[in-house]
């Protein structure tokens, strides 16, 4: 068994030459994974690792905040993680299991479980819109899903959209910031895509914007509707 030990480092950009250690994990697998995410008022970080387990911490103390388990099943462990906009709500995903589970940090319980795909592969990567209606995932090499949630039902999600037309592996995700219902995926075939989500009353449609890779920039106006 190969074991590492982990280190949190947080880097002041601006007046620091060296950063600050804010936590350190014990040993653990290699392989085991780590992702991490800053709550939307910068005061939190929220770390997860192996054993589906979480620790939101504390920059300003760099103590822990408390800690989130979230099941007993060796093939989850936690691959990505993400706040809600609003910083009441933890999406979580990973290992073998294609699930995001959406957690309520004021009662640190479950309030959904999203099921990503029949597949074996884990979560690879997901991001919350701007305005917190709109959930994308991504699971192995099954897509991309887009998920919404249902009007006047709190945490009532449905799956409206898939697309897995991709040459490869998207490992990476992330919704336009400024309010926009935009997004845009990184693949392993080295091409970056932004996407508009268009609603309507024909149901929701995926539009390709643009799209870079193979050395070239392709500027399209794609449609892509899988569900209503």
């Amino acid at each position: 068994m190969f074991l590492h030990i982990a280190w949190v480092v947080l880097w002041d950009l601006q007046c620091s030459e060296r950063g600050r250690i804010i936590a350190r994990h014990g040993a653990f697998e290699l392989n085991s994974g780590l992702c991490m995410a800053f709550s939307p008022d910068g005061r939190q970080l929220a770390l997860g690792h192996e054993g589906c387990n979480i620790d939101l911490f504390d920059l300003q103390s760099g103590r822990i905040l408390k800690s989130v388990n979230f099941g007993t099943s060796a093939t989850l462990g936690i691959s990505t993680l993400a706040y809600s906009p609003n910083g009441k709500q933890i999406a979580v995903g990973g290992g073998a299991a294609a699930r995001v589970y959406l957690w309520d940090l004021l009662s640190d319980e479950p309030q959904a479980r999203l099921e990503c795909s029949d597949t074996i592969n884990g979560v690879n990567c997901l991001s919350y819109s701007s305005c917190g209606h709109w959930i994308a995932s991504v699971v192995g090499n099954a897509g991309v899903q887009i998920w919404r949630r249902q009007p006047e039902e709190a945490e009532n999600w449905s799956l409206v959209s898939v697309y897995n037309r991709f040459f490869d592996i998207v490992n990476s995700i992330d919704w336009n910031p400024r309010g926009s219902l935009e997004f845009v995926t990184g693949c392993r075939d080295s091409s970056v895509r932004v996407w508009r989500i268009q609603v309507d009353e024909e149901g929701v449609k995926v539009l390709l914007v643009w799209a870079t890779g193979f050395g070239q920039l392709c500027v399209l106006d794609s449609t892509f509707k899988d569900a209503t």
